[in-house]
């Protein structure tokens, strides 16, 4: 999806080693929170439920309240069927305002990418 800044927002499914691994990439932003906000739901839809979800962030260079309010309410829902949400590679931005808002304590931070499947 394109939006104000013209920068595109993909996300990208991927096994993990300790679940799903959604690698997001572009502005999470008002325009682009919807899309992560589908993509997580359909990761958490997965049977069996996945115990680990892991949102790879390290292609989003920036991220408002709407993204922040999409990840914090997908969190929610993950939490409800057991399975844990991390954010792995955050770039500052996203940090701090994760800091400034708390929401650093809701989620396990994972400073590098999350590892890949083995081959």
């Amino acid at each position: 999806m394109t939006h104000g800044n013209g920068a595109r927002f993909t996300t990208t499914a991927r096994p993990g080693t300790d679940g799903p691994v959604l690698a997001a990439a572009g502005d999470l932003d008002l325009a682009s929170a919807p899309l992560l906000s589908r993509a997580i739901e359909q990761a958490l839809d997965e049977r069996p439920s996945p115990s680990v979800l892991t949102v790879d962030l390290a292609g989003v260079a920036f991220c408002d309240s709407a993204g922040l309010n999409a990840l914090l309410t997908t969190r929610t829902r993950a939490r409800n069927q057991s399975t844990e949400m991390r954010l792995a590679a955050p770039c500052e931005q996203v940090v701090m305002l994760l800091e400034m808002t708390g929401a650093d304590a809701l989620f396990p931070l994972e400073p590098a990418g999350p590892a890949n499947s083995p081959s």
